[in-house]
């Protein structure tokens, strides 16, 4: 996908906050919102699309307000500052459902483009040029930092993420998967920082502890020769008579 430069106005769009969580639990109120929006057009129902001016693109765009994957169909992801210092750019790795989703939409759309969504705010926007079948999508910018550190303490980073089915890779796509995934990732971490720190607090050039040192080398006598019984002195070769 082709990643057009954008400076997208600030919009509050109530439409696609509601939409962006209707996956979630409706006991509990998601921290933070991230959806992909489709591109439409104006002979659609009004109810079910909404009009935004994209840079370069002549009046307003119309997009649908249900979303083609949302937060909920991201099982790990990766940030990074924004080349443009507008925020940070996230890649995400979607799970199964959202892996398809985007499959479909990238090959029976080529040319339109898909809006990302971040609180209900337009940020960032792609031009479909091929299939994506990957499962991997990117913001290039425009996500706050703090929903930045929201999505470390929902998602693993993508280079921890680990598959839940052994010989095969198969992305966690249940809410437990994921929960566990993250576990996962998050328990790998603390124990390389755990051994970070122990190799940090261990003075340059003091002795090996207990722990580390080798054990003793065992003298001559205690070394095992075949044929020759451990247990009994090693006894001395006679040199040959002249």
């Amino acid at each position: 996908m082709i990643r057009i430069l954008s400076c997208l106005f600030a919009v509050c769009m109530a439409a696609c906050l509601s939409s962006c969580g209707q996956f979630e639990s409706l006991n509990k109120k998601p921290k933070f919102l991230v959806s992909f929006h489709a591109q439409g057009a104006g002979t659609e129902s009004p109810r079910s699309i909404f009009r935004y001016p994209l840079p370069g693109h002549d009046g307003e765009t119309f997009f649908r307000r249900v979303p083609e994957v949302t937060q909920e169909n991201v099982a790990a992801f990766q940030s990074f500052p924004a080349s443009n210092g507008n925020g940070f750019g996230v890649t995400l790795r979607l799970d199964f459902r959202g892996t398809n989703s985007l499959d479909l939409l990238t090959r029976t759309h080529t040319g339109d483009v898909i809006l990302a969504v971040v609180n209900g705010k337009p940020v960032d926007y792609l031009t479909i040029d091929r299939p994506v079948s990957d499962g991997v999508l990117t913001i290039w910018e425009g996500v706050p930092e703090d929903v930045v550190k929201l999505m470390s303490a929902k998602w693993p980073p993508i280079n921890k993420l680990k598959s839940v089915s052994t010989g095969q890779e198969m992305v966690p796509s249940t809410r437990s998967e994921k929960r566990r995934s993250l576990e996962a990732a998050e328990a790998e971490r603390k124990a390389k920082d755990v051994e970070a720190k122990s190799k940090a607090s261990k003075p340059a050039g003091a002795p090996p502890s207990k722990k580390d040192a080798l054990p003793a080398s065992p003298t001559t006598k205690q070394i095992p020769l075949e044929g020759n019984n451990q247990e009994q002195p090693l006894q001395p070769i006679p040199l040959p008579r002249q």
